[in-house]
């Protein structure tokens, strides 16, 4: 078991696995939708991890929305070992990927009921802090939203609007 999973996992769409999409589907943070490889590594780095390990990703930040994550979020949620999140927004911090990234930092051992959200600052090339959230304040319709406590809060009362006005 290790201390740490330190990574960048590969990026690969459902559509551009090949021969190997039937394994990846049998992950089960990758069987949910339109899979990418980099869901399924989640699920194998938090278990190598040893009982005060930590893993620490950069990933698309689809995870936090996307139908194929569905099950990452749900663990996350139940386990509540998630550190903090720092959203690289539009830096594209690799040439030739276009990809909106985030880091993701966990810890086997960690049980909150809150996480640590940052934004990386283009200009000083460092994180941010924004604000520290509750699972329940970021959690919408299966969903992870980011942003600062009273943005969260403005958009589940136009949520409940929206509820409100379809029945």
């Amino acid at each position: 078991l290790m201390d740490y999973v330190v990574g960048n996992p590969p990026y690969v769409r459902v559509h551009n696995l090949d021969s190997i999409y039937e394994n990846v589907k049998r992950y089960k943070f990758a069987n949910g939708g339109m899979t990418d490889l980099y869901l399924a590594f989640f699920e194998l780095g938090f278990n190598m991890l040893a009982e005060n390990g930590k893993l620490c990703y950069i990933t698309p930040s689809s995870w936090l929305n996307s139908l194929a994550a569905s099950n990452l979020r749900q663990h996350i949620s139940l386990c509540r070992n998630l550190i903090s999140l720092v959203d690289l927004g539009h830096y594209q911090p690799f040439d030739g990927a276009t990809a909106y990234t985030i880091i993701s930092l966990f810890s086997k051992s960690y049980y909150a009921n809150s996480f640590d959200y940052y934004e990386f600052d283009v200009a000083t090339y460092s994180r941010r802090f924004v604000d520290t959230l509750k699972y329940d304040e970021t959690m919408l319709d299966g969903a992870i939203y980011l942003a600062n406590r009273q943005t969260l809060a403005q958009l589940r009362e136009m949520k409940q609007l929206e509820v409100g006005a379809r029945v």
